[in-house]
């Protein structure tokens, strides 16, 4: 897992959703994410469906045939997402599958949860400029937030002493670091001009 850090993420235009909730359905907003590594993930056809049904499979296979986890992960592909559980998948025990698979169907979590609290992704949504994430540092968004995007913040997903849970670490630095962004932006108007204060 990659730890959080101060680094600001690249910003890239072609992720900006706007308009109201009306617009929330149409086709030209861009879904996706924001990978630990800042790359962005475009989904396909408007969902990760395909990639949902390989986990999900993934996790039932492995559940019941762990011994055969060489068999059914020799795959490769070229989706990113589908390349980060695959690794993932390689590495983890029998144990942690198996809490996984009890932790997502407890809780009725979807891949995008388990991808944001879990692997360190940060949702795009079709919402108006929102990227929702489990860090608590709002740090590494700088250069979104310097361009009008609104952060929101799950709890963080961890696996501990054989079970997953979440946990709601306190938002202890973002406030103060908010301010100051949003009285960059007041002196800031043109779009333009803020890219100038990009980290």
């Amino acid at each position: 897992m990659k730890v959080e850090n101060c680094m600001a993420y690249e910003y890239h235009k072609e992720i900006v959703n706007v308009g109201e909730t009306k617009d929330f359905y149409k086709q030209k907003n861009f879904i996706g994410y924001i990978l630990s590594d800042g790359r962005i993930y475009q989904s396909h056809d408007h969902n990760i469906e395909t990639i949902s049904s390989f986990f999900s499979m993934t996790i039932e296979n492995l559940r019941d045939n762990f011994d055969k986890r060489g068999e059914i992960l020799d795959i490769e592909t070229q989706d990113s997402i589908g390349q980060m559980l695959i690794n993932y998948f390689r590495r983890v025990s029998y144990e942690e599958v198996v809490a996984l698979d009890k932790f997502i169907k407890k809780n009725c979590l979807s891949l995008s949860d388990i991808l944001v609290g879990y692997f360190n992704c940060h949702s795009i949504t079709r919402l108006n400029k929102t990227i929702i994430t489990s860090f608590n540092d709002f740090r590494p968004f700088h250069n979104y937030i310097l361009m009008g995007f609104t952060i929101k913040k799950v709890d963080k997903i961890l696996y501990c002493n054989g079970e997953f849970k979440f946990v709601n670490d306190e938002m202890i630095k973002n406030e103060r670091y908010l301010d100051e962004m949003e009285k960059l932006k007041i002196d800031v108007p043109s779009d333009e001009d803020r890219k100038l204060f990009f980290k």
